[in-house]
């Protein structure tokens, strides 16, 4: 009700209000505080027992026998939530108790509570010295009274590994696939490593065999280790397959680690007569040099084969049709294809729009026709036959009032007058037919990755990263192999006035004659490549 005191006796009322709301709410803040520290100190300060028994005291129970100790409590106590019985199991499975573990879970079963599988697992992971009870836990799975997933069974090959078992353990990667189940490097590794650990070079390259179609990804340690294993072993017949699939299977550039262990594993390798069976040297080779200063092999350009060119196509049009509904970007794609089939043979692709606004972020700059042309005389003089790709937005047909937008930082959203000498290349183009005008706006990057892609493969003039395409299209491996095959970057060097009508030169780096890449020669002779280093 309003108060109907004098202004200055309203004034003081209002006031005492707010301090006896303040107050209150001070009060209410240190309580919340004062629980809020309570229950971190219980949580971080009481052990399993002792918070047993501090749930007893709460609940005014008296403690049973092997109640408040570690393996009764809290699992025991009606007041204690899932979530803390289940912390005890994991806390008691750390500590490496499993016998106490096992009683917490039987009494969680025994009181129908469900337990998560990733218990089960950090279980049979504390039962590394308790064969017998990871043996009826086995058995249960088997008879499927537990839920394995991949981490149960990646538990029970580092426990068979463990014992020596090594049957057992390659029968649960049998078990695995028997179940449709991924069978992940994390589960086969222990397996190898053990094996190599022991001498038995034979049976991890066994292992390697049997699990190379269940689509397993090994790392580059698992061949070095592996090689090391063999060359020791004298299974030099191993040697060979395995740097194949060093070569296929993992990155082309190889870590320092990686090739000391490989380095040493080759030159620990020896004959009967004791003479070493390869011959190992560390050489630097220059971007511009075909051959290894070593041993004058030619080193080769590592390319995207004919079938994984077809994959990304594929791929890229899948792509098309999922971005754009309405069809017309997988129209442009097969518009690209028809175009290069009945056009000249062109060996190089220019990207238009990021050759036309390079180095164009300052006041007055546009959609520079002067660098494109320049870009395509350039690729010319270089002995290559260019084609230019280009949105249709920028090859305006209304020549009396042509204009274009105009994307650069500054002049974002403006629109651009072309002049008559604007209008001329444009017509120039055309009338030699290098031009293909992709009708989706902001598309034309997927029209000239697809050109790339056709044929034999084609140069691709651009500075684009295109890292948002290929990450759905092309594992990182291939993808880098295909950049540095086919990829021509390039710099416009300004001299003297900083605009459209100014100087420059064009820089282009081509792609190096060879691969930055592990590369066998026809000869025989292995180069690995460093991930340090440009050579």
């Amino acid at each position: 009700q309003p108060c109907k005191r004098s202004c200055r006796t309203h004034t003081r009322c209002a006031a005492d209000a707010l301090m006896l709301v303040s107050a209150r709410m001070l009060v209410l803040h240190m309580w919340l505080l004062a629980a809020t520290a309570t229950q971190r100190s219980l949580r971080a300060h009481l052990r399993p027992a002792r918070l047993g028994r501090a749930l007893c005291a709460a609940a005014n129970v008296r403690p049973t026998e092997g109640e408040g100790t570690a393996a009764g409590t809290p699992t025991s106590l009606p007041g204690a939530t899932a979530k803390e019985r289940r912390t005890h199991v994991l806390q008691l499975c750390h500590d490496l108790r499993a016998e106490e573990a096992v009683a917490c879970i039987q009494r969680i079963e025994h009181s129908g509570e469900p337990i998560p599988t990733f218990i089960y697992n950090s279980l049979i992971i504390a039962c590394a010295d308790q064969r017998a009870l990871v043996q009826s836990l086995v058995e249960r799975m088997w008879s499927g009274a537990l839920r394995a997933d991949d981490g149960t069974y990646s538990a029970l090959v580092r426990n068979f590994v463990h014992w020596g078992d090594l049957g057992r353990a390659v029968r649960v990667l049998h078990r695995m696939r028997e179940k449709g189940m991924v069978i992940r490097r994390r589960v086969v590794q222990p397996l190898i490593e053990r094996l190599c650990t022991q001498g038995r070079a034979r049976a991890a390259v066994r292992v390697l065999q049997r699990t190379e179609h269940l689509g397993v990804m090994y790392a580059a340690e698992d061949f070095a280790m592996m090689l090391e294993a063999c060359c020791r072993a004298g299974e030099l017949g191993h040697v060979e397959p395995l740097l194949v699939r060093l070569r296929d299977e993992c990155d082309d550039r190889l870590p320092d680690t990686v090739l000391t262990t490989v380095e040493r594993a080759l030159g620990a390798a020896r004959f009967a007569d004791g003479s070493a069976c390869f011959e190992l040297a560390r050489v630097q080779i220059g971007a511009d040099e075909l051959r290894c200063t070593h041993c004058d092999t030619e080193l080769v350009q590592l390319r995207l084969s004919d079938e994984q060119r077809r994959q990304v196509r594929e791929r890229l049009v899948e792509r098309a049709r999922a971005v754009d509904p309405t069809g017309l970007l997988t129209q442009s794609l097969e518009a690209i294809e028809a175009w290069l089939a009945r056009s000249p043979p062109y060996d190089c692709v220019i990207d238009g729009p990021n050759v036309a606004y390079d180095d164009q972020n300052f006041v007055g700059g546009r959609f520079n026709y002067y660098q494109v042309e320049d870009m395509r005389q350039r690729a010319q003089a270089m002995g290559l036959r260019p084609m230019l790709v280009m949105p249709v937005k920028y090859m305006p047909s209304n020549f009396p009032q042509a204009r274009i937008p105009n994307h650069t930082r500054r002049q974002r959203h403006a629109m651009t007058d072309l002049s008559i000498e604007e209008l001329l290349i444009i017509e120039h183009w055309r009338q030699l037919d290098v031009v293909f005008e992709a009708e989706l706006s902001g598309k034309d990057d997927w029209v000239w990755i697809y050109a790339s892609l056709l044929g034999n493969g084609r140069l691709v003039v651009t500075n684009d990263e295109m890292r948002d395409h290929w990450l759905h299209l092309l594992e990182h491996r291939l993808f880098r192999r295909w950049k540095e095959a086919q990829i021509i970057r390039f710099q416009f060097a300004r001299q003297g006035n900083v605009g459209r009508d100014g100087c420059w030169s064009i820089n282009m780096r081509e792609p190096r004659p060879w691969a930055h890449a592990t590369q066998r020669a026809e000869n025989g002779v292995w180069h690995l490549a460093a991930a340090s280093g440009d050579g």
